[in-house]
């Protein structure tokens, strides 16, 4: 359910932009704040479900008598970065970074080249994220919005796709003598992680 909710974000979003219409950002809005507070939400958690209806009541508010679209502004800049620093904070000296982190809970301990080759996607996955939020900062400076819309809503996940698939791919080829888990396995793998670290 919640995946549903975060799919629904980018492609309300995008449609709300394209089209024109306040509604369907609001929707987006909406449903990006009903994924992020999911959980508290399950659990019928008050300060959850005032933060889904406050935002709700906020992004409507501002769609009767502005534009919602300037809420649609704030998420594709501070998630990216969020997460961005989750990467950064464990390139640090005294840390494990966070893709070998992930990796050897799941698979026991790396050999020195798999660390290095893991600290190396650490900093691509930063630097990937910084870069969305440099563009999501920009474009709507210098571009359109509907060049922002794009970016944001469809460049974004389509290059967060690539990079899993690709990098993924690579290392099977780069380290065939390792023993790695399945696609969909690694896929519960990172999830479960980032579940962990909520």
């Amino acid at each position: 359910m919640r995946i549903g909710l975060l799919i629904a974000y980018p492609v309300f979003a995008h449609l709300g932009v394209m089209l024109g219409q306040p509604i369907l950002q609001i929707i987006a809005i909406s449903s990006l704040a009903a994924g992020i507070f999911y959980g508290g939400l399950k659990s019928f958690k008050i300060s959850a479900w005032i933060s889904v209806i406050g935002i709700t009541a906020l992004s409507a508010g501002l769609g009767l008598y502005y534009k919602p679209t300037y809420l649609l502004f704030l998420p594709p800049i501070a998630l990216p970065l969020l997460v961005s620093w989750g990467f950064l904070r464990t390139l640090f000296p005294g840390q494990t970074p966070l893709v070998t982190a992930i990796g050897e809970k799941a698979r026991g301990k790396f050999s020195p080249e798999m660390r290095t080759y893991t600290r190396y996607i650490t900093i691509l996955w930063a630097a990937c994220l910084l870069m969305m939020s440099s563009w999501a900062i920009l474009l709507p400076l210098f571009g359109s919005i509907e060049l922002w819309s794009i970016f944001t809503n469809i460049v974004n996940h389509a290059l967060v796709f690539s990079l899993f698939v690709g990098e993924y791919t690579y290392r099977k080829w780069r380290f065939r003598d390792h023993n790695h888990p399945r696609f969909f396995e690694y896929l519960r793998i990172v999830f479960r992680a980032q579940g962990n670290s909520d």
